[in-house]
């Protein structure tokens, strides 16, 4: 009994260390392949987690000249022209077919277009409808943004190379150079985003440069943020493709005063990613995320998965899937954030331009 005494103490003493080894080790941050879509925004979410989207209910195609597409109501359906009333389009037998390529909004439910066929700026009411429209002398605009106090920021990466701050009559009040050291070639420049009076440019759908102020003050020091800022003023955003093939993708949060990393998380949608199509935030910093999913067995795309999380944990607290139609027509933006909380979304048809209103989160 005294011969087995002796390695039962010392079997008893070994598990009692690794009992409190294990007790005191730091805790990872697991992956969560369980994480439901219809968690609580108090439920804390571990920094890097997965979310899992069930595959949607096929939705009925709508004809190019039909009502909105599954999920959204219609707004307002623009006719092609140049008119005054009317938005430009162009289908040229050699190069690349042109039609609006970018919206913003700027208050009470309003948005301004960029309709750079006809070159020229439109100003629509939250219904709709025209409420002025002032000509741009840039000659390759593709980008435009809220500057606030009644302007807008305008892209031209490819013709002046510069951001032009312009007022609602379309006079330039300042442009700032698409100079910087973390710039090396303006036509990289995946879109423009205004925080307060600073004006950034996205290069290739990674970090954010500095380029100057709404006033014209040039900032030419390469100061870079690690995403897009969003319309909260508070949030830095960023996403990517891990697999288009498997549906995977992950976005990240940090904070624009202090670059702190909030969360991580991966995505994963029930068919292949086509593209990102929206990454911002609303006024309440809840982050809005759209990925265009493509029909792996027609080999078409099947429509938009739009996500939003909570801005603190990244947990979700809403969504939905609409019905999404590919066009030749190049885009910057064909989805925006307005600030009640609601998606707008450009969609080209035959007959015009429609925009549809997608519910909010």
């Amino acid at each position: 009994m005294r011969k087995l005494a002796v390695p039962l103490a010392i079997a008893l003493f070994l598990i009692a260390l690794v009992a409190v080894l294990v007790s005191t080790r730091r805790p990872s941050k697991p992956i969560d392949d369980k994480a439901s879509t219809r968690a609580s925004s108090s439920s804390e979410a571990p920094a890097f987690s997965v979310l899992a989207f069930p595959r949607p209910a096929p939705a009925a195609s709508s004809s190019s000249a039909g009502p909105a597409a599954a999920g959204a109501s219609l707004l307002t359906t623009i006719p092609w022209g140049s008119g005054p009333n009317a938005l430009g389009r162009e289908r040229p037998q050699e190069g690349n077919p042109e039609a609006p390529m970018s919206l913003a909004p700027t208050g009470d439910g309003r948005f301004v277009v960029l309709d750079q066929v006809n070159g020229r700026l439109a100003w629509l009411d939250k219904n709709g409808k025209f409420e002025r429209t002032a000509p741009l002398s840039q000659r390759t605009p593709q980008d435009v943004v809220s500057a606030g106090e009644g302007k807008v920021a305008v892209l031209d990466r490819l013709g002046d190379k510069n951001v032009a701050i312009v007022d609602d009559k379309g006079n330039t009040l300042a442009s700032l150079p698409l100079t910087s050291p973390g710039m090396p070639d303006p036509s990289g420049i995946s879109g423009i985003f205004v925080n307060g009076k600073d004006v950034y440019a996205e290069y290739e759908h990674g970090k954010t440069v500095l380029l100057g102020s709404t006033d014209g003050t040039l900032l030419p020091d390469g100061t870079e943020l690690p995403g897009r800022p969003g319309q909260d003023g508070k949030t830095v955003l960023s996403a990517g493709i891990i697999s288009a093939v498997e549906g995977r993708l992950w976005v990240s949060a940090v904070n624009l005063s202090d670059q702190e990393h909030r969360f991580t998380r991966e995505l994963r949608m029930p068919m292949p990613i086509g593209n990102i199509a929206l990454l911002d935030t609303d006024k309440r910093g809840v982050i809005f995320l759209a990925a265009v999913l493509v029909d792996d067995t027609l080999g078409q795309t099947a429509g938009a998965q739009i996500v939003c999380l909570s801005p603190d944990s990244g947990a979700p607290v809403g969504g939905s899937f609409v019905s999404y139609t590919d066009t030749p027509e190049e885009t910057f933006r064909s989805m925006a954030v307005l600030e009640n909380g609601t998606v707008i979304m450009a969609v080209p048809t035959e007959q015009g331009m429609q925009y549809q209103v997608v519910g909010g989160c």
